[in-house]
């Protein structure tokens, strides 16, 4: 779910770049799947450090 509505965000803003942070920044599988989605759509994921 959070992966489709960030993939609508996306889209609507023509956003280039996507900042994961907080909590969910450290669930690896959510990394996965927005990594596919933003390669799809010519953007950057960019993760927090894990220790942050």
């Amino acid at each position: 779910m959070l992966s489709e509505v960030t993939e609508r965000a996306l889209a609507l803003t023509r956003a280039r770049h996507l900042l994961l942070v907080g909590g969910v920044a450290c669930n690896r599988r959510l990394q996965e799947m927005l990594q596919t989605m933003c390669r799809a759509r010519g953007a950057e994921l960019c993760p927090i450090d894990d220790r942050w």
